[in-house]
Parts: structure tokens; C-alpha cells; sequence
């Protein structure tokens, strides 16, 4: 082994980065690499200063690439594993550097027209090649095509010879600077999976598409000039202006030319006031929408079909027929397309392909699509979009969130299938009916910025919102934090909702409710209205029953003040205050509560009494919600504790949460575990 000598290296460089590796070549031995599409290979002598060999000789056995390099005690050989099973049609893959610090590609040394491409017949021997051919950018980058040798396309074997001859006294080979190519020659596309394609251009140049956002495709030009880019992904479809460049001459910067991405995101309409009647019979229809996007209003029962763009569809009322076909469509319907689809008629509401919205225009409309004739008139929409005029209601099942999407399912996000994935957006009032919304696995506190990055802005997420992420059986659904979720739901007047044996969500949507969750881990929603109710002179009753269970806050800067008589008096049973969603709300308790809200039965083997135990959950996406201790200055912080060994302690249906702390105050006999990521209480 001391006797190696090392007569060449190989440096090893891949699109985007520096040298990735460097191969050492031994006289008398033969150094294998494997071949990867798009890389250069550089070849030094490492005898004349790492200038590039003058010659070497070059052939196919297989889809292999053989290069021999030097003579005699000197010779060295390297081997390009599957060199023309992964090499793009008319891409040279072996490289040297001039004195001149420029890049050239070796060409056979008696040329033909496909000569710089080292295309090489199986059984042929061994043939010289010259540094020479085609000029590349340099090493830190992707070694880039810049010009084409024009001798080499035309045969000439003497202006080979001549490049070769122009060698100093480094041994290293100075090619003629040839000419740059116009990109006014090329012609582009992108198509919807984000593929750029084109014609025009030179032989083996890279070709670089460019977004907005610094995402790139590139691609190497086939011998006819054709060539097809990496696939953007996500694919552009907001009408981005998209920059095809290619270089030109050495030196020179490259040109640029600009294609639109198309615009298949559905734009935005609202109905901001209700269709009024004129005394000449037509109707005035006010609202807004994306400047240029065209508007299609109906009226009676009417059959819309839809562009294979983005397509806005607006009814008013019949059994209306939608068939918005490709493109990511939004469909709008009123109260009376909405009733008409529980009818016996034709109505039909079909997204068609794409990532598909269907908004609900207007005030305190229900979608059952747990309805089997409701169910079987949707199709194929990614979104619900319960914000309108007033509370809205969607009513569904596992089954529609696992068939209703349109979308397809993309390979890249992990863990979840875009083709039963389910977006709802809506407000403080809407309300979502899940059925056995208990059985769903929850995920509180998703951002929507961080959601419309994952799977693109066409889902509709609001980038300032959080979003309860809900997954079974496979199917996922997203639902805006300031809407509701339950499978037990109350109207603006007053119910009576009574649980079952089992884990329940109760919401009772405001009013003089009776809401009684039974036996059963249960949990009992409260938003606005029922916390402005609960304070009221409404007679309204919220009783958890038997089991732990948990009293949750939905919305935004709302006080739940449970030291007032009139609210404390209407609540009752409750272990669990749960604050993990909307933001800049606060929960009032003082030592009273903590002792006479509770209705568990102590746990004798623990020791802490359960029956005058509270726990508060949050979250780090709440953290503008806030405990406040009335009595504070009477309550120790006595200890921090682990999630998981609370849950070991206490019990999973206490919700505490692995990965969270738990801070744990004491006064007198009660106890109050409180989420660390919580704003602290105000002691």
C-alpha cells in the first residue's frame, strides 16, 4: 500500500452545490463510481499541478464508460458505473479545467456530428478524447452548458486537433470562446403537475425555470434542443410569473424569458347584502370578488358546466345543477339550494376535479351531508366554507370525509391522504355536527400558515387562524378554532340535549338550554353567546353528569367568569377547563370553584383528592389565553409535573398531554394542575 501512487483524481461535482467528492485514481488500478444523472466529472493530472489530462481514451462496455488516463507506470483508469443508463440524451458528462479557469467538455478526437456527447458504440475499442467541447460553468455551481462548439457540429476533426494543440505550458488545453445563443429562440410551457417543457434550445445547455418564491426546475436540452424540466412541487397555480434562463458566452450573464403559471385558484366572492327584488323585476345582487374573475349568478333550476380553469359558480335558489369540471372551482349556494338539496329533484353540486370549495352564503343554514339524499347530490370538494351572513352548520360522518374530496392525494406529505382530507373554514357561531366526535383523534393548535405551506393556499386555510386537526379510520379533517365541533348540537332557542352512556360533545349554540353530558367522559362547548347567556338572565343549565369531564372555551377575547354567582350557579360537574383554542380569552375561578366544581369521586389511591382537583389545558398556539386566580395570594405553587406521569396518576381522560408540564398550586384541601404553556396565572 505505501507504493500507490495517485497519477489523476476525479472531482465529482453535483447541480447546486461544490465538489461533493473526490476520487484519488492509483497507477495500476481502476477506481469505480456510480453514475448519477446532471453530475460532471473533472479529470486532473495530478503530475501537472491538477491541470486536466491533454488526452485520454474512452469506451463503452455495457452502460458503462470506461477512461483510461496516462501511459505506462502512470496509467490510471476509472470506470462510470451506468453512465448511459442515467445520462440524459446529449449530456457529456466528462469535464477539465483551462488555464483560463474555463470549463470544456472532452469530445472524441475524430469527431462526428454526436461527437460531444461521447456517444459511443458496444464493442467498439478504446477511442481518444480531447478536452475541447462544449463550455460549462465552473465547479461551485452545476457545471452548466454555456456555448456550444460549432467546429464539433461541424465535423471538423482539425479544429479538435487545434483546441488541444493550443495547450501551455501546464499541459492544459484552451478551446476557442464560442458564440452565445439568443433564448428568443425558445419556446416554454408549464402544465398543471408543474412540468416545464420547451424547444429551442442548444444541445446539452441546462435550462433553468424560476419562481417568484426562488423555487427552480432545470433540465439539460436534448440533441434536437426539446427539453422537459424537474416538475415544480408544489406545481405553480396563482398565475406566478414564471423566468426561463439559459447562459450564453463565457463571462456573459445568462438571458431570460417569462411564462405564467396558470391560474386555477378559485377567487374569493362574497354576497355582502341579500338579493333584493326591483320593481321592474330584476334583481340587485351585491358582493365582491377577485378584480377580472368572471361571476356566473342563477336563478330557478338551472345547469351550470364549468372551464377547465378556476371557476366561480354562484346560485340563487333552485335545484340548480353545478358541474364546475377541472380547475380548483368554488361553488356558492344560498338557503334555498341548500334546502333543495334535500328535495326529490335534480339538483347536483359537483366540484369536479381539483381542489374544490363549496361556501355556504347566508345565515343560519345546515348542510346535512349525513343525509343520504344530501350526500349523494355533493361531490368532489376539498372545502366547506360555513362563513356567511349569520351561524352556519355542517353535518357529517366518517364516510363524507373519506369520499367527499375531489383532490388527489399527494405522495409528499406524510400521514396524510389529500383524497380524504376535509377543510372547514368558519366563525365564532358556526358549528360543525361530527358524528362520534369523541372517537376522532384531535390536534389542536395547527397554524394556518403552516397548514396552507403543507398542502397550498387552494385548501383555503386563513394563515392568522388556528385549525383542530381531526383524524379516523384514515380520513383527516381541519376545522377553523373559532368554529365549534360536536356531535350534540342546540339551536338559537332553547333544547334540551342529554348525553349518552358514553364520551360526548354537547354544544347548545346559545339559549335557554338544558345541556346534561351523563354518564361518560364528556365535554360541553361554550362559546360567545352561551358565556353571554351564562351571565344573563337566561335559564340555562349546564350540568358534565357523571365521569371527568371538561367544560371548552371557543372563540376569541371572551371571559368565562366563573367567581360570578349568576354564572357559577348554572354549571356544575366539570374536572377539566380546556383553553386550548382561540386566543386572548381568560377563565376567572378562585378557591370556591376549584372546590365545588368538580363532581369526581376521590381516588384513595392517589394523594390528592380528585373531588376538589381542577385542571387547566392549553397549549403553546394559546398562549394569549390566560388563568386568572381572584385569590391568588392564597394559592403555593407546590410543583411542576410531567404529562405522562400525570396521565399515569390521574387518568388519559384528564387529557394531559405528553411532552406538556403541568404546574401544580395548592390552597387548603383543593388542588389546581395548570398547563405550563398557559399564561400563568395572575396570583
Amino acid at each position: 500500500m505505501a507504493n500507490e501512487k495517485t497519477t489523476h483524481k476525479v472531482l465529482i461535482n453535483v447541480a447546486g452545490t461544490k465538489t461533493s467528492e473526490s476520487v484519488s485514481l492509483v497507477a495500476g488500478q481502476t477506481a469505480r463510481v456510480k453514475a448519477k444523472a446532471g453530475v460532471r466529472y473533472q479529470l486532473q493530472d495530478v503530475n501537472k499541478n491538477d491541470a486536466p489530462p491533454e488526452q485520454v481514451r474512452v469506451k463503452r462496455v455495457g452502460k458503462d464508460l470506461h477512461v483510461a488516463l496516462g501511459e505506462g507506470e502512470e496509467a490510471s483508469s476509472l470506470i462510470i458505473e451506468d453512465y448511459y443508463g442515467v445520462m440524459p440524451d446529449g449530456y457529456n458528462a466528462l469535464v477539465g479545467q483551462s488555464e483560463t479557469g474555463s470549463f470544456y467538455e472532452y469530445v472524441l478526437e475524430s469527431p462526428t456530428a454526436d461527437s460531444y456527447t461521447l456517444e459511443l458504440s458496444e464493442g467498439q475499442d478504446f477511442s481518444s478524447a480531447v478536452m475541447g467541447g462544449n463550455e460549462v460553468s465552473g465547479s461551485g455551481a452545476a457545471l452548466a452548458v454555456l456555448a456550444f462548439n460549432p467546429l464539433l457540429a461541424a465535423g471538423a476533426a482539425a479544429g479538435v486537433a487545434g483546441a488541444a494543440a493550443a495547450a501551455g505550458a501546464g499541459g492544459a488545453a484552451t478551446p476557442a470562446t464560442t458564440g452565445a445563443v439568443a433564448l428568443t429562440d425558445i419556446t416554454a410551457k408549464i402544465d398543471a403537475q408543474g412540468v416545464v417543457t420547451g424547444t429551442g434550445a442548444t444541445p446539452g445547455q441546462v435550462v433553468t425555470a424560476t419562481l417568484p418564491n426562488g423555487a427552480t426546475a432545470t433540465g439539460i436540452a436534448n440533441p434536437d434542443g426539446s427539453f422537459t424540466l424537474t416538475a415544480f412541487n408544489p406545481a405553480p397555480t396563482n398565475g406566478e410569473t414564471i423566468t426561463i434562463s439559459a447562459p450564453t458566452s463565457a463571462g456573459q450573464p445568462a438571458e431570460t424569458a417569462t411564462i405564467l403559471a396558470p391560474d386555477s385558484t378559485a377567487p374569493a366572492v362574497e354576497i355582502t347584502e341579500p338579493v333584493t327584488q326591483n320593481p321592474d323585476g330584476t334583481l340587485t345582487i351585491s358582493g365582491s370578488g377577485e378584480k377580472g374573475a368572471a361571476i356566473e349568478v342563477t336563478l330557478g333550476d338551472d345547469s351550470m358546466v364549468g372551464t377547465t380553469g378556476a371557476d366561480v359558480m354562484v346560485g340563487n335558489g333552485g335545484a340548480d345543477q353545478f358541474t364546475a369540471e377541472d380547475g380548483n372551482d368554488l361553488v356558492v349556494l344560498n338557503a334555498a339550494n341548500v334546502t333543495a338539496l334535500s328535495a326529490s329533484n335534480a339538483a347536483n353540486v359537483d366540484g369536479g376535479a381539483g381542489v374544490n370549495t363549496l361556501k355556504l352564503s347566508g345565515a343560519d343554514m345546515v348542510l346535512d351531508l349525513s343525509d343520504p339524499v344530501v350526500q349523494g347530490k355533493v361531490h368532489n370538494f376539498s372545502t366547506i366554507d360555513l362563513v356567511g351572513n349569520g351561524h352556519n352548520t355542517l353535518k357529517l360522518g366518517l364516510s363524507d370525509v373519506q369520499s367527499l374530496s375531489g383532490a388527489a392525494d399527494d405522495s409528499n406529505t406524510v400521514g396524510v391522504n389529500e383524497a380524504q382530507m376535509l377543510v372547514v373554514k368558519g366563525n365564532d357561531g358556526d358549528a360543525v355536527v361530527l358524528d362520534n366526535t369523541a372517537s376522532w383523534s384531535q390536534l389542536v393548535g395547527l397554524k394556518g400558515e403552516d397548514l396552507t405551506a403543507l398542502y397550498g393556499a387552494a385548501h383555503g386555510f386563513v394563515t392568522s387562524h388556528t385549525y383542530s386537526q381531526y383524524t379516523k379510520s384514515g380520513a383527516t379533517l381541519f376545522v377553523d378554532e373559532l368554529t365549534a365541533v360536536a356531535d350534540f348540537l342546540g339551536t338559537l332557542g332553547a333544547d334540551v340535549l342529554t348525553g349518552t352512556a358514553g364520551a360526548d360533545v354537547l354544544f347548545g349554540n346559545g339559549g335557554a338550554d338544558t345541556l346534561d353530558g351523563g354518564d361518560g367522559h364528556d365535554k360541553i362547548v361554550l362559546n360567545s353567546r352561551v358565556i353571554a347567556d351564562l351571565g344573563g338572565s337566561v335559564n340555562l343549565n349546564i350540568d358534565g353528569g357523571a365521569g371527568v369531564n371538561t367544560l371548552t372555551v371557543v372563540g376569541r377575547n371572551l371571559t368565562l367568569d366563573l367567581t360570578d354567582a349568576t354564572v357559577f350557579s348554572k354549571v356544575d360537574n366539570f374536572n377539566v377547563l380546556d383553553m386550548h383554542q382561540g386566543g386572548g380569552n381568560k377563565i376567572k375561578i378562585s378557591l370556591q370553584e376549584v372546590l365545588d366544581l368538580s363532581g369526581a369521586v376521590d381516588n384513595t389511591a392517589t394523594a390528592i383528592d380528585e373531588s376538589k382537583m381542577l385542571v387547566v389545558q392549553g397549549n403553546a398556539s394559546s398562549t394569549t389565553n390566560a388563568l386568572v386566580l381572584t385569590d391568588g395570594a392564597n394559592w403555593s405553587q407546590t410543583s411542576i409535573v410531567g404529562g405522562t406521569t400525570m396521565a399515569n396518576t390521574y387518568g388519559a381522560q384528564y387529557g394531559f398531554e405528553v411532552g406538556h408540564s403541568y404546574v401544580q398550586y395548592n390552597n387548603d384541601a383543593a388542588t389546581l394542575f395548570v398547563d405550563q404553556t398557559l399564561i400563568q396565572p395572575v396570583l
